[in-house]
């Protein structure tokens, strides 16, 4: 973060944490997708519809689909969770 990376890519950030964290962690998120692109690999679509403006689909290790806005995205994964 002192270099002010760019891109951050992150695999599973909150797999394994207990609420409390999973939240703080979510949070910190939300804050460094203001002044970076964060890419985040997750199965929590729940986290996912909360703090992304793009989501990307797979299925069977393929993509599947692509959802342009935050709005759909939420509009996509409601009821996926």
């Amino acid at each position: 973060m002192i270099m002010r990376p760019e891109v951050l890519l992150l695999d599973e950030p909150t797999s394994s944490l207990d609420m409390e964290a999973a939240f703080k962690i979510e949070k910190l998120l939300q804050g460094l997708n203001e002044r970076c692109t964060l890419i985040i690999v997750s199965h929590y679509a729940d986290m996912i519809k909360r703090i992304s403006d793009h989501v990307l689909t797979l299925k069977d290790g393929r993509f599947q689909s692509r959802l342009p806005r935050r709005s759909k995205a939420k509009t996509w994964l409601r009821g996926r969770c």
